[in-house]
């Protein structure tokens, strides 16, 4: 898992590196209101949150991180806390950006009760690394005893994932948008999609680019069904997957292709293909019209259907 990773790369570095930048102490609940609010306990010490400038990367970003904690005690001396924290960026499997240090610059007696500080430093890019347009990599912080080098876990059990950074998808020519099979809700587009038959059943590939776009979750959804509207399978899946969640898409991106593999049971040979969108909160589909304009009855794109 990522987190396993994580923590292996902590352990095995040993090393501890200083901070870059200084270091801000704020009264509690007054930290800087710019920052993505995640908290996470680690017994008397709380991550209050963090944030990333610019909060996107290509291939020669140096990040710059900050993240922003506080002491569990509202009152008496600086607490003497004895930890470290290490933060890395990382796709499904690699590792390209990581740094490991002592809140603080290991100056314990930033640990005031009833005050939050923090830390702000360079998380320079690997220049080695592969950095893919459109593509989200995962932010992850974890704390460790900077004696004996054990991880410290969140008392929550959320593990080490605190947020995304994410890295653009090329720029969408705007005639490439009008001309998209399917408009949904006038800021998401439909650019294409393709069918293809499969010893593992049906593969379903759509592609997808942004307008006005207003970045938020949404789940794509793709049925399979009779001539008589009767489902016979389905794919269900987060529109963007955790390669790059649709969430972190900004406008007027060519954004990203998914694949739905979507096994076909044993007795059927004709059927239809729909997809749909719909936000994962109220389960409401994503208005949808086609080509011309016209809208599409329950929201629903047709895709094509397959006969023997």
């Amino acid at each position: 898992t990522a987190g396993a990773a994580f923590v292996s790369l902590v352990l095995m570095t040993g090393l501890i590196y200083p901070l870059m930048y200084s270091v801000w102490l704020y009264p509690a609940g007054q930290v800087p209101h710019t920052l993505h609010m995640n908290e996470r306990r680690y017994g008397d010490v709380e991550l209050v949150g963090y944030d990333v400038q610019p909060p996107y990367l290509n291939e020669t970003d140096r990040l710059v991180v900050r993240l922003c904690w506080q002491s569990g005690h509202v009152r008496g001396h600086p607490q003497a806390v004895p930890l470290a924290f290490g933060v890395q960026l990382m796709d499904s499997e690699t590792v390209i950006a990581r740094r490991e240090s002592l809140p603080g610059m290991g100056s314990l007696t930033l640990w005031q009760p009833g005050h939050a500080f923090c830390d702000q430093f360079r998380l320079p890019v690997d220049a080695e690394a592969d950095v893919v347009p459109g593509r989200g990599y995962r932010l992850s912080v974890g704390v460790f005893d900077s004696v004996t080098g054990e991880p410290v876990p969140d008392d929550d059990g959320r593990g080490p994932f605190v947020g995304w950074v994410a890295s653009p998808g090329p720029a969408l020519d705007p005639g490439t948008a009008a001309a998209a099979a399917y408009h949904f809700n006038t800021d998401l587009h439909l650019l294409d999609y393709a069918l293809a038959a499969s010893d593992g059943g049906l593969q379903v590939r759509t592609s997808w680019g942004t307008g006005d776009w207003h970045s938020r979750p949404l789940q794509l959804f793709v049925h399979l069904v009779d001539a008589d509207g009767t489902l016979l399978a389905q794919s269900d899946a987060p529109l963007g997957l955790d390669e790059y969640p649709s969430v972190l898409w900004g406008q007027g991106e060519r954004t990203y292709t998914q694949t739905a593999t979507i096994p076909l049971p044993a007795d059927v040979t004709d059927y239809c293909v729909r997809a749909g969108l719909y936000a994962p909160g109220d389960g409401q589909r994503v208005p949808v019209t086609d080509n011309t304009g016209d809208p599409m009855a329950d929201s629903i794109a047709a895709l094509g259907c397959v006969d023997s």
